[in-house]
C-alpha cells in the first residue's frame, strides 16, 4: 500500500483549499471565539425587534459555518492519514469548539418558542422572512414537546443514563464477543469475526456457510439474557422519553422530527407484506438455480452468478458513471464532470487512511467524496452512490440559504440510490454477455432483498415489540425470539428451511438501539427506484422535478420534498412502483437463466 505522498494529486481531493496553512487554521479558531461571544450577546434579546432577531440569526449562521468548516476540515485531514498526531489534536480542538458553540446557542430555541404570534408574523412579513420561515415553524412545531427550563435541565442529566443500553450493547458486541474458529473452503481453521461473517455466508461450500451461521448465533445465544435485558432497557428508555415529552407513543416520538406519520410507517409494512409472494418466488428461483433439495436461511447470500466484472480500473469506473448517468441530463452531467475534474474525489487507499467511503463537505466547500477504490463492480456503484450525495449537497447549498440547506436522513439516501439505479439500468442494457446481464440482475435483486424486504422486516419487529411495551405486555428474550422467528417464516415462505438459530439474529442488530430508524432505508430505496424508473420514461417533466427536489435541500419536511420529485410515499404508490420493479427484474432473471 502506498504512502499518501506517492499518489498522483489528480486522484486526491482538494480540501486544503479550505485552510491553506496553519495560520489560517488558527485564524479560524480565533474567529469562532469571537463569534461565540457575539452570539451570546443576543441572549434574551431575540424578541426585542425584528432587526435584532435577524442580526442574531446572522451571527448564529456565521458561527455555524465557521465551526462546520473547521470541524469538517480537521476530520477529513485526519481521515487522510490517521497516524498523524497533529491531525488528531486539531480535530479534538475543533470538537471542543463545536461543543462550546452548541452551549452558546442553547437559548435560541427556547426564546423562539416563546415568541408571540404577532411577532412571528412580523418576522415572516419582513423582506428576509422566507429565509427563516421553515426554521421558525419547525421550532414552534416542537413547542408542546419541550419542557420547562428546569425540567429540561433535569432531563439533560439523564443523557448518559439514556445512552447506557446502546453503549453496553456496543461494548459487548464490538469488544467482548469472541467467536470460535471454523473450517474454511480449504478445511483450514480460520477465526470467525463479524467482519468476515458475510464472506463465509457467500461461500460456495455449504458446510462453511452452515458452520459460520451456527457459530455466529450460538455465540450470541450464550449472551442472550444480557443482550435481551439491554434491548428491553433501550425500549423502556424510549417509552420514558415519549411519555415525558408528551408523545402518543415511542414511534410517534421517533417519527415526529421528520414530520412523518405513523400511517406512512404502517403503509410500508402493509405494501411489503402484500408483495411477499414475490419474495417467496425469489426464494424458489434461488433454490432452483443452486440446485439444492433443501435451501436454508444461511444460503440466501450465495452469489447465484459467478463474478463477471473483474479488474475495473478507476478510469473505466469513471466512464461507466459518466455514461450511465446521462439520463439525468446535461446540467447534471456538467456538475458530474466538475466532480471528476476539480478534485472532489479522494480515490485510492493509502497507509493510515480511514476505511470505507463517504460524501462530506460544508456549505462553503466542495462536496467532497472519500473512497478507497478497489477494482470491482461494488466500487463502481459506490462511486456513483457517493457522487449522488455530493451533487445533492452541491445543489442544496447552491440554491438554498444556510438554514434551509441541510436535508434530513429520510431523503439523504434518495439521490445516491437514484444514481445507482440509473447506472444499473445502463449497465444491464449494455452488457456484453448473457452472464454479465444475469450477474447484474442478481446484484440488483439482492439490493432489494437486503434494503426493502429485510429492513422492513426489522421495522415490523420494532413496531411489534414497542407496542407490547406501550401496552404493558411481557417483554423477554423468549418473546423476542418467537416474534423474530415468526417474521422470518412469514417473509421468506415455506420453500426454505428457517433454521432455529435465526431467532437470535435480533441480538446483533445495532439499529434496534436507534428506534424506528431502519424503515428509512426501505422508503429511501423505494423512492429512488420509483424516481429512476420514471426518469427513464420522463413523460411528466420527471427529470426537471427530480432536479428541483435536489435543489430544495432541507427547505421542507422530507415527505413534502419527495412530492416535488413526484414521489407519493404516503399512500404507498412509490413503494408499489419499486416492488413492481423488483418483480420485473426477478421475471427477467428467471426467463434469461432458464431459457433453452
Amino acid at each position: 500500500m502506498k504512502e499518501r505522498q506517492n499518489i498522483d494529486d489528480k486522484y486526491k481531493w482538494s480540501i486544503d483549499d479550505m485552510f491553506k496553512n496553519e495560520e489560517e487554521i488558527e485564524k479560524g479558531f480565533s474567529k469562532i471565539e469571537e463569534l461565540i461571544e457575539k452570539v451570546i450577546s443576543y441572549r434574551g434579546k431575540l424578541n426585542e425587534s425584528v432587526e435584532t432577531f435577524f442580526e442574531a440569526i446572522d451571527s448564529k449562521v456565521a458561527l455555524d459555518k465557521s465551526v462546520e468548516n473547521l470541524f469538517t476540515y480537521t476530520r477529513m485531514k485526519m481521515d487522510e492519514d490517521n497516524r498523524i498526531s497533529q491531525n488528531q489534536s486539531r480535530h479534538a480542538k475543533a470538537l471542543s469548539y463545536a461543543v462550546k458553540s452548541e452551549e452558546a446557542q442553547a437559548y435560541i430555541y427556547p426564546e423562539i418558542q416563546d415568541f408571540k404570534e404577532d411577532y412571528v408574523k412580523r418576522i415572516f412579513s419582513n423582506d428576509r422572512g422566507k429565509e427563516v420561515q421553515f426554521y421558525i415553524e419547525d421550532i414552534l412545531r416542537n413547542k408542546k414537546h419541550i419542557l420547562s427550563e428546569k425540567e429540561e435541565a433535569i432531563l439533560a442529566l439523564t443523557g448518559e443514563i439514556s445512552n447506557s443500553p446502546s453503549n453496553i450493547f456496543s461494548m459487548l458486541n464490538n469488544a467482548d464477543l469472541k467467536f470460535n474458529k471454523i473450517l474454511d473452503e480449504n478445511d483450514k481453521e480460520v477465526e470467525l469475526t463479524k467482519g468476515n461473517f458475510v464472506k463465509f455466508l457467500e461461500s460456495q461450500k455449504k458446510s462453511v456457510r452452515k458452520s459460520a451461521f451456527e457459530e455466529m448465533y450460538s455465540t450470541y445465544e450464550t449472551h442472550i439474557n444480557t443482550i435481551g435485558a439491554t434491548l428491553i432497557g433501550s425500549i423502556k428508555k424510549d417509552l420514558f422519553h415519549s411519555k415525558v415529552r408528551n408523545y402518543d407513543s415511542t414511534i410517534h416520538g421517533a417519527l415526529f422530527a421528520d414530520d412523518v406519520s405513523i400511517d406512512l410507517y404502517d403503509k410500508l409494512i402493509e405494501k411489503v407484506n402484500e408483495k411477499l409472494p414475490v419474495l417467496h418466488k425469489y426464494v424458489d428461483i434461488r433454490k432452483k438455480v443452486m440446485e439444492v433439495d433443501e435451501l436454508n436461511i444461511y444460503d440466501l447470500y450465495v452469489p447465484l452468478i459467478k463474478e463477471q466484472f473483474e479488474n475495473i480500473e478507476y478510469d473505466q469506473a469513471k466512464d461507466y458513471v459518466l455514461n450511465g448517468l446521462k439520463p439525468l441530463g446535461g446540467e447534471y452531467s456538467k456538475v458530474l464532470n466538475e466532480a471528476f475534474d476539480n478534485n472532489w474525489i479522494d480515490v485510492f487507499e493509502n497507509k493510515g487512511k480511514t476505511s470505507g467511503a463517504y460524501s462530506w463537505g460544508t456549505y462553503e466547500s466542495k462536496p467532497y467524496v472519500m473512497m478507497n477504490y478497489q477494482n470491482n463492480i461494488n466500487n463502481v456503484f459506490t462511486l456513483a452512490h457517493e457522487l449522488g450525495h455530493s451533487i445533492h449537497s452541491y445543489y442544496s447549498r447552491k440554491e438554498q440559504n444556510y438554514l434551509n440547506s441541510h436535508y434530513k436522513i429520510f431523503v439523504a439516501e434518495v439521490a445516491s440510490t437514484v444514481n445507482e439505479s440509473i447506472l444499473m439500468n445502463y449497465m444491464v442494457e449494455n452488457c456484453e454477455s448473457r452472464e454479465e446481464k444475469l450477474y447484474l440482475l442478481n446484484y440488483f435483486m439482492e439490493q432489494f432483498r437486503g434494503t426493502v424486504f429485510r429492513q422492513t422486516m426489522f421495522a415490523e419487529f420494532e413496531k411489534i415489540v414497542h407496542e407490547r411495551a406501550q401496552n404493558n405486555e411481557d417483554l423477554s428474550v423468549d418473546v423476542f425470539n418467537e416474534i423474530y422467528y415468526g417474521l422470518n417464516k412469514k417473509y421468506f415462505g415455506d420453500n426454505i428451511t428457517i433454521d432455529d438459530k435465526i431467532k437470535f439474529e435480533w441480538c446483533r442488530i445495532p439499529h434496534f438501539y436507534s428506534s424506528f430508524y431502519v424503515y428509512k432505508y426501505a422508503t429511501g430505496f423505494s423512492s429512488a427506484v420509483d424516481i429512476a424508473k420514471r426518469i427513464g420514461v420522463n413523460e411528466n417533466n420527471d427529470l426537471d422535478n427530480y432536479l428541483n427536489f435536489l435543489k430544495s435541500g432541507g427547505s421542507m419536511h422530507p415527505v413534502e420534498l419527495l412530492k416535488i420529485a413526484g414521489v407519493d410515499i404516503e399512500t404507498g404508490k412509490a413503494i408499489d412502483n419499486a416492488l413492481d420493479k423488483f418483480e420485473e427484474i426477478l421475471d427477467e432473471f428467471e426467463k434469461l437463466y432458464f431459457e433453452k
